[in-house]
C-alpha cells in the first residue's frame, strides 16, 4: 500500500521536480538582484499574467463555440495563450532596445509557465 503511494506520489510530482530545482537554483543564486526589479515590473508580471490566463480561457470559449472536441479546444487555447511571445521579443530587440524588450520577455516565461502547467494538468485527466 505505502509502495503504490510513493510510486504514485513519484510519477506525479516528477515531471515539475527538474523545473523546481532549476527555478529554486536561479531564485537562490539570483535573489538579492530580483527583489528590486520585481517590486518595480510589479504591473509587467500582473499585466502579462492577466494577458496570458485570457488568452487560455478565450481560446478555450472559441473552440466551444466553433464545437470543436475537446482537443481541439485545449489545443487552441494553448495557442492562443502563446500568441507569438517569443517573437515580440525578438522584434523588440532588434527594432529597439533592451528595455523595450522587458514586457515581451516577462510575457515569454509567463506563456511558458502557465502553458506547460495547463498542458501537464489536461494530460493527468486525459489519462484518468
Amino acid at each position: 500500500m505505502e509502495d503504490i503511494l510513493w510510486n504514485k506520489i513519484l510519477t506525479t510530482y516528477n515531471k515539475f521536480f527538474a523545473a523546481w530545482v532549476i527555478l529554486g537554483g536561479l531564485a537562490g543564486y539570483f535573489w538579492p538582484h530580483l527583489l528590486l526589479p520585481l517590486k518595480k515590473h510589479l504591473d509587467l508580471f500582473v499585466a502579462a499574467i492577466s494577458l496570458n490566463i485570457l488568452g487560455l480561457i478565450l481560446g478555450y470559449v472559441v473552440g466551444h463555440l466553433c464545437r470543436f472536441n475537446m482537443l481541439r479546444k485545449r489545443a487552441l487555447s494553448i495557442e492562443i495563450g502563446m500568441q507569438n511571445a517569443g517573437l515580440g521579443s525578438v522584434l523588440a530587440l532588434k527594432h529597439f532596445n533592451e528595455r523595450a524588450a522587458l514586457p515581451a520577455v516577462i510575457f515569454v516565461f509567463t506563456c511558458i509557465f502557465t502553458a506547460s502547467l495547463l498542458a501537464s494538468l489536461w494530460s493527468q485527466k486525459i489519462r484518468s
